[in-house]
């Protein structure tokens, strides 16, 4: 099972692309939700995930 973004195939091209899209469509400020992400909070833990 892979354990990492890159052993998924997906590089540091486009994740800031994916953390914009995160924080628009998903979310993170949701009621419910533990703590609220900012943009830069969710680009940090893609990078973490590389």
């Amino acid at each position: 099972m892979p354990m990492t973004l890159r052993e998924v195939g997906i590089d540091d091209s486009r994740l800031e692309e994916m953390a914009h899209h995160i924080a628009v469509n998903e979310g993170v400020d949701a009621p419910g939700t533990f703590a609220p992400l900012s943009e830069q909070d969710i680009l940090s833990i893609l990078k973490a995930a590389l």
